[in-house]
């Protein structure tokens, strides 16, 4: 890039840390953070790119009749699979019909940038600020003249252009087996995204039942189907 190297990598690690700072539900002091600690009727005025971020996820809330839920988190730390320590075992159904008092996107009222906080409500970006970030990051890349790359944030990935030799990026799905470490096929990428999730990593077993993070905001409980991954493009 014309600035160098130097100035991008600075660049990259600044967009990351706002982003950090906006919406990680592990630093104490983020604007997420502060959200989820604020009283009944308190309000934040959001960073813009947290507003953004929110407002996509009700607009895909409200798509999916709540079957995503970015208020899910009390759910997703009380199975321990957030901030708070791991679990090995189901939690009781009181427990998880307490936490699901809690969640609910329609209790969210965003006004402009204004978040009211109706009480109890903990939000969690993990599932869509990571993708974000990616998307953010290729626009700072492009906004450097940099039309070849690949981008990749905790397994969210975005390609654009072709490697130095004109070849496509080429990235492996995973073969969704726990503890194995396999690929089941790998994808030319040209001017796209790729995303994986599935039940074969984060996950925790009990009397031969496997757990997984995958959560069902509507039942409080982890998905319950055959399926072990799915990748989108």
């Amino acid at each position: 890039p014309e600035q160098g190297v130097p100035a991008l990598k600075s660049g990259i690690e600044t967009a990351l840390e706002d982003i950090n700072q906006e919406m990680s539900t592990y630093l104490p002091d983020s604007a997420i953070s502060r959200f989820n600690g604020l009283e009944a009727g308190g309000t934040l005025v959001l960073p813009s790119d947290f507003a953004t971020v929110l407002g996509e996820a009700l607009t895909l809330a409200d798509a999916t009749d709540g079957a995503y839920d970015v208020t899910v988190g009390p759910l997703v730390n009380l199975w321990g699979f957030g901030p708070d320590p791991d679990r090995f075992e189901p939690p009781t159904t009181a427990d998880i019909e307490a936490a699901r008092q809690r969640v609910g996107w329609q209790k969210l009222m965003l006004e402009d940038r204004t978040l009211t906080q109706p009480g109890g409500v903990y939000l969690d970006l993990s599932s869509i600020a990571k993708g974000f970030a990616v998307d953010k990051l290729a626009l700072l890349l492009e906004k450097a003249g940099i039309s070849d790359y690949l981008v990749e944030i905790g397994g969210e990935l975005r390609a654009s252009g072709t490697k130095p030799q004109g070849q496509p990026w080429r990235v492996a799905v995973e073969r969704p087996v726990p503890g194995v470490r396999e690929v089941e096929k790998v994808i030319p990428l040209r001017d796209l995204a790729i995303a994986s999730s599935g039940d074969y990593r984060n996950f925790f077993e009990k009397d031969g039942k496997v757990y997984s993070h995958t959560l069902d905001p509507r039942t409080g409980r982890p998905v319950d189907h055959k399926l072990g991954s799915v990748t989108v493009l």
